[in-house]
This record gives C-alpha cells, sequence and structure tokens, in this order.
C-alpha cells in the first residue's frame, strides 16, 4: 500500500492527548504528511510518513498535517495508544497482543514485513462495520522491538 495522501481518522485511546508528550521534529525535505499517520525518523534527524523501509525508527503520530515542499517545517508528535488498520496480508489478532507490530505503510500495521519497522505493542485487535483494526501501544516507540516477542 502507498502513504496516506488525505487525514487518516487514528482515533486514541484513553482521554486524547494525555499520552505523552507532544515533540516538535523537523520535516524531511518535499514531505507532505497528514494528520493522523504513523511518524519515522529517518537515518538523520528528519521526520516523515512510517514505511516498510529499512532504517526508519517510528516515533509516534503526526497531530496535525505539515506540507514541507517549502522546507523547513517542523511537525508535533505525539505517543500513545492509537486505532491503525490491520493488514489484509499478514494480520493480527488477540493473539499478538503484547507483541510487536510492524509499519506496513502509514496508516497500516502488520505481524511482520520486510524491513521489520516496528510501529509498537499490539494493545488490542477489533472489526468495526467489516473494517479490521488494531490499537498500537506507541509509548514504547524508538526502541528496538524487533526482536522482542511475548512468551519467548
Amino acid at each position: 500500500m502507498a502513504n496516506a495522501t488525505v487525514p487518516f481518522d487514528c482515533r486514541e485511546l484513553g482521554p486524547v492527548g494525555g499520552h505523552g508528550f507532544p515533540v516538535p521534529f523537523t520535516v524531511k525535505d518535499t514531505e507532505l504528511i497528514v494528520a493522523g499517520v504513523m511518524i519515522a525518523l529517518d537515518g538523520g534527524m528528519e521526520v516523515l510518513q512510517a514505511s516498510d523501509t529499512a532504517g526508519l525508527m517510528v516515533l509516534g503520530r503526526a497531530e496535525v498535517a505539515v506540507d514541507n515542499t517549502d522546507d523547513g517545517e517542523t511537525l508535533v508528535i505525539r505517543q500513545g495508544i492509537f486505532r491503525y488498520l490491520n493488514s489484509a496480508k499478514k494480520p493480527l489478532t488477540k493473539q499478538d497482543i503484547g507483541n510487536p507490530c510492524f509499519v506496513e505503510d502509514s496508516i497500516t500495521v502488520c505481524q511482520d514485513a520486510d524491513h521489520d519497522v516496528a510501529a509498537g505493542l499490539v494493545f488490542d485487535c477489533e472489526s468495526i462495520d467489516g473494517c479490521d483494526y488494531v490499537w498500537v501501544d506507541m509509548m514504547v516507540c524508538g526502541i528496538g522491538l524487533s526482536g522482542y516477542r511475548v512468551g519467548v
């Protein structure tokens, strides 16, 4: 899948804005970010929409949209427990609760991915109106989760 181009309705578990601290980061040159997507740090100190790309580290969720085609923009990122789409190819289930989930694209998480860019820990899985979602605990983002598994 491709990264989101319109704002994503990324629900937050708990009090809205109650988890973590909003932190501003410099947006990668020419990057267009929409609100609600997962945000990753590239090899340097700039952020972009998360994807299954080697070397990325997910930091949290974009709080607002940012168009950095003119350069110099910053983005506020929040950590918390957020709802993202569940992968159709490598879906997560309730048996995955407590295990890491990985980025398929900026609004979709999966059980494993080519480059194992960890999105966070699976908090819960649910289906609503025919759409499958995963609640992702992103308060542990920024640490190496690729080798972490519950019950191993």
